[in-house]
């Protein structure tokens, strides 16, 4: 059975009391780790991100957070912006709605480096280009439909109304 993630299992200043115990050498290593209940790798990770940290400054987003930020080349930025910019206002085909996926290929194509659609989306909120509550991403168009196997009917292309 799979554990709860640590910052719904405990507090995160019971984390920081066991971690501070662990570096001033009051408790071993097994009991640390049987006390979170994380792995000796996990636990050193905790110890390296947290050791000097007070526990006023922390909070449940600082366990996940990336060590190093997010970052795409300034070209593929200009790239990136251009595209999105162009799918929500120019372009028939999409009618405003978003595919990240065809975004991630078409920079592959342009930069040869595989890029992946989460990155790019992640980017975007990030340099707010896009906002995951307001904006429409999904497919923009229905070529066709299948009642059932076998069963193929062709229609009008049309947008899909949410």
């Amino acid at each position: 059975m799979k554990t709860q993630q640590l910052h719904k299992r405990l507090s995160l200043q019971t984390v920081v009391h066991v971690i501070r115990q662990f570096q001033e050498k009051k408790i071993s290593i097994k009991m640390a780790c049987d006390l979170l209940a994380v792995s000796k790798s996990r636990l050193y990770q905790l110890e390296a991100k947290w050791g000097g940290v007070l526990p006023a400054e922390l909070t449940k987003r600082s366990l996940y957070e990336r060590e190093t930020p997010l970052a795409l080349a300034p070209d593929a930025q200009d790239f990136v912006r251009e595209e999105l910019r162009y799918m929500k206002t120019q372009s028939q085909v999409m009618q405003g709605h978003l595919n990240f996926a065809l975004l991630a290929q078409e920079a592959d194509k342009k930069f040869g480096i595989r890029f992946n659609r989460n990155t790019l989306r992640r980017w975007a909120i990030r340099e707010s280009l896009y906002n995951p509550q307001t904006d429409p991403t999904g497919k923009a168009l229905n070529r066709f439909e299948m009642g059932g196997i076998g069963n193929f009917r062709c229609i009008a292309v049309r947008a899909i109304q949410r």
